[in-house]
């Protein structure tokens, strides 16, 4: 499993200054606050699953400039039917990344339903998104930003 706090100082070393990046609540906001804090951050707080949602709505407001979205796997848990809207829209500009770890972890490390049989990259397929990565090393996640950006 990629180490998300590493995974996010890999991101923030490819960002420039106009992209946009929407951290979802938990892990993913601190860990971005502390790869790289900038104004062209945006941290969710008390949104559990709308993490996507407010990304997207961001990207198809500012098309000239690409919008990542930074999510676990619980907050996406919570609206799935965002993955349905982004295949729909597909803005060119969007790139959208899930930290897997299974789990709940700021509450307990209680597990999701991807301790189990669901499989996010199978349901974001499934809901139309044509561009699904699944990485399990730290240097293939570097390869996929270098291409999403």
């Amino acid at each position: 499993m990629v180490n998300m706090l590493e995974a996010t100082k890999v991101l923030a070393r490819h960002l420039g200054e106009d992209e946009l990046v929407v951290a979802g609540l938990g892990n993913p906001k601190f860990a971005l606050f502390e790869a790289r804090d900038r104004p062209r951050n945006f941290y969710v707080w008390n949104a559990m699953g709308m993490t996507a949602s407010i990304g997207l709505g961001m990207a198809m407001a500012q098309p000239a400039k690409r919008v990542i979205v930074l999510q676990g796997d619980g907050c996406l848990l919570m609206n799935l039917g965002c993955l349905a809207t982004e295949a729909w829209r597909a803005p060119k500009n969007f790139v959208h990344i899930v930290w897997d770890n299974r789990m709940y972890e700021l509450t307990g490390k209680q597990p999701t339903a991807t301790a189990g049989p669901a499989d996010l990259a199978r349901i974001a397929e499934g809901a139309g998104l044509r561009k699904v990565e699944r990485v399990e090393t730290l240097a293939a996640f570097e390869a996929v930003v270098q291409r999403a950006l």
